[in-house]
């Protein structure tokens, strides 16, 4: 019975390619009856990253079972023993990468006072100022991207934000 229904469900898919629903209902059975999370992930996967356009609460599921997916394969990686000290190396590396984010930042900071300072000099050194330009420049750079880095892997920490919205 349950074959004839998914044979039902495949048929009704191919003549409507493009009907959202069809598929969300479609990943559901294929989760719930079938017992394929792997065909159902797919579908999943496939319905989020098409250009169907499904209705605003259908975007809504999408966006939040996709968080479900991520929450479980992280919860994944980092079962059995391996969670503290896989934990511990997370808090490490963001650590260290927070620090080097707000070095990156002070010493652009630092170099766009020694601009500031040069091109206002009575007689300022024009051979210079290229110079501490490009050092602003690429240090905001390694910053910006440091946090960003931080924020893929943190997006829910507030204080990663505030000093990259300082940054900005």
């Amino acid at each position: 019975m349950i074959g004839f229904v998914d044979d039902l469900y495949i048929e009704q898919i191919r003549q409507f390619k493009h009907d959202s629903q069809l598929l969300f209902e479609y990943s559901l059975f294929l989760a719930q009856y079938m017992k394929n999370n792997v065909k159902s992930t797919a579908v999943f996967k496939s319905l989020s990253e098409s250009s169907m356009k499904p209705k605003i609460s259908l975007r809504l599921i999408l966006y939040c079972k996709s968080i479900e997916q991520s929450n479980g394969m992280r919860a994944n990686s980092q079962s059995g023993n391996n969670q503290d000290s896989s934990s511990e190396d997370q808090s490490l590396l963001f650590n260290s990468q927070f620090i080097q984010a707000e070095e990156h930042h002070d010493n652009a900071t630092s170099a766009l006072k020694q601009f500031f300072e040069e091109a206002l000099k009575k007689k300022p050194n024009f051979t210079q100022l290229p110079k501490l330009l490009e050092q602003v420049v690429n240090e905001e750079e390694k910053s910006r991207q440091g946090f960003e880095e931080i924020i893929i892997r943190q997006n829910n920490n507030a204080n990663v934000l505030r000093r990259y919205a300082q940054l900005l």
